[in-house]
């Protein structure tokens, strides 16, 4: 098979959506001002959908917990083992049919090493050809957003270093504390209010209202003003355009501010498509991440892994496998729309609660209990305590997250954005201010990089082809292509935002 680099790119219609996503993050940052009158006719601050999952209830199975050896091949040899016991499958029915499996990157790694070693063979049991791993959401989401975290953090020790830092002290979190390895959701989250705290403050200045009190009620908007002031914030300060024009600039300060709302902004919109089930949005998330992955520094392994992911699941497999294996990325355990999770995410809930009741049981340290009696039957004991709380008298309270600013954390932020002037709007005077250091553009850098290795190293990109089985092949079925709603086209779908109705 021969890769195109533009398998990788979005097409005229993936751009004209990604600006109305950009439109409709900046609208939902524009709802702290204001509310437009006419809905309607107005920028919704959700965008449309592309390819959403059913958020129809899933049967979810618990196996036995597994114990991880040291030995690889012994290792993943009792998994298989273990899970065809469970199941009730012989050797031929288990290697005989594909095995779709999500993980991390590090267990992604270990398998194709131990696949490697053990082809060519005519058995199927030791071709291992018919599992399939492919990287988890969650962990996607994760890993590079640790990454373009620290990649904008600066310079803590620097209080003249307008970094991620600075931002999150002026939202009341504390900057040592800001990257947490053991709570990525917080980490997200975090992301996430930089980004909108961010648009507030250009909105702000759109508007002409930056050194005024933040009021406590909104002001409505007609519809013209409330699409104009979006359109010139994104022009201003989103567009492609303005990005560019920054970087060549002498203002770094204004680059700086620039280049990390760009890449949280792609950051807030991959949470954001996972939570509403639209696995479309997040594909053209992860073709980004593509070329951000090439020149972003610490995830070196994910610039080869991350697109044969997207090769597979948009162009490699059949499109019914494909399809299915996209839709298998997400689960909406509750059964609720708007409430779905990477599956990765979700056993970590589980595991929470496997340690929670287990230690609580008193049972001491019997691990066979754990892995015999626990794991297999986790979700009837969560129903047995829940039970018990409402037996007890107690509130169950099923409640979604938001995360949501206060009108004191804006407030604060913005007086951190004046004295600082992180969009250099005052100037820098040579000499008494001490200039600050450009953050590299890693979109930019990342398109370097592949037309080097393009024109240098691997003219067919035949790297990105490692570990993936020699039969793969495209068969002449028609594509699944983008999901239509009622009818209308594709290029409907990622058309005016004018013509969408507000999602609710």
């Amino acid at each position: 098979m021969e890769i195109n680099p533009s398998m990788f790119l979005p097409t005229i219609q993936e751009e004209q959506f990604e600006i109305n996503v950009i439109k409709s993050q900046i609208a939902r940052v524009l709802s702290y001002l204001a509310d437009p009158k006419d809905k309607a006719s107005s920028y919704p601050t959700k965008p449309c959908e592309i390819e959403p999952i059913s958020h129809k209830l899933p049967e979810l199975h618990m196996l036995k917990l597994m114990d991880a050896l040291d030995n690889l091949a012994e290792g993943f040899g009792k998994v298989f083992e273990s899970i065809m016991k469970q199941e009730g499958l012989s050797v031929e029915e288990f290697f005989g049919r594909l095995q779709p499996m999500d993980d991390n990157l590090g267990t992604v790694k270990n398998f194709n090493c131990l696949q490697a070693q053990r082809a060519p063979s005519k058995f199927p049991k030791n071709r291992l050809d018919n599992m399939f791993f492919q990287l988890g959401a969650a962990h996607t989401l994760w890993n590079i957003g640790s990454c373009m975290f620290t990649h904008h953090f600066g310079d803590s020790a620097d209080m003249t270093n307008c970094g991620a830092w600075q931002h999150l002290e002026a939202l009341g979190f504390r900057a040592e504390k800001a990257i947490q390895k053991k709570d990525f959701t917080l980490m997200i989250n975090q992301m996430e209010q930089v980004f909108e705290a961010n648009a507030y403050h250009f909105l702000r200045v759109i508007l002409k209202s930056d050194c005024d009190d933040i009021g406590t009620e909104k002001e409505l908007m007609t519809s013209e003003s409330w699409n104009s002031t979006i359109d010139e914030c994104y022009k201003t300060y989103f567009s492609p355009q303005a990005c560019s024009k920054s970087v060549q600039g002498s203002n770094t300060k204004l680059q700086n501010t620039l280049l990390l709302v760009h890449d949280f902004s792609a950051v807030v919109e991959a949470k954001r498509s996972m939570k509403a089930g639209d696995v479309g949005r997040l594909m053209l998330i992860w073709k980004k991440w593509f070329l951000v992955s090439q020149a972003l520094p610490g995830i070196t392994n994910y610039s080869s892994y991350l697109p044969r992911t997207v090769l597979l699941l948009t162009v490699i497999l059949p499109p019914s496998l494909r399809k299915y294996l996209r839709h298998n990325l997400l689960i909406s355990p509750s059964g609720r729309k708007d409430h779905f999770v990477a599956k990765e995410f979700w056993l970590e809930v589980q595991n929470y609660w496997l340690k929670f009741l287990y230690n609580k049981s008193g049972s001491e340290t019997h691990i066979e209990n754990l892995k015999d009696v626990f794991s297999p039957n986790i979700f009837m004991l969560q129903k047995m305590f829940q039970s018990l709380k409402n037996n007890c008298g107690a509130s169950l309270i099923h409640q979604s997250h938001q995360n949501i600013i206060s009108g004191q954390s804006f407030s604060t932020f913005m007086s951190m954005a004046r004295n600082r002037d992180i969009l250099g709007g005052k100037g820098e005077k040579l000499g008494k201010v001490k200039k600050a250091e450009a953050v590299d553009h890693v979109y930019r850098s990342g398109i370097k990089k592949i037309k080097h290795i393009i024109c240098v190293t691997d003219r067919n990109l035949d790297w990105f082809l490692k570990h993936l089985p020699t039969d793969f092949h495209q068969e002449k079925e028609v594509d699944d292509g983008p999901v239509v709603l009622d009818g209308e086209d594709a290029a409907s779908q990622y058309g005016d935002y004018s013509r969408q109705p507000e999602l609710a």
